[in-house]
């Protein structure tokens, strides 16, 4: 669970980032870099989630 916790925290770094917020290191493309995240967060959750499908799982942030 802590790598889920971890995965959430830097992908809403990520989202808030995409809305202009300061929240990822320099250098980082929350637009072009940011997807990764999203995937592994997408992936982790719904392994670890209660039988969502896929399309289901909860990625709010």
């Amino acid at each position: 669970m802590q790598k889920e916790d971890l995965l959430y925290c830097l992908h809403n770094a990520v989202r808030s980032a995409q809305m202009g917020s300061e929240t990822v290191p320099n250098g980082f493309d929350p637009m072009g870099n940011g997807g990764v995240i999203h995937e592994r967060r997408h992936s982790l959750t719904f392994m670890v989630s209660n039988g969502d499908s896929w399309e289901n799982t909860d990625l709010s942030t």
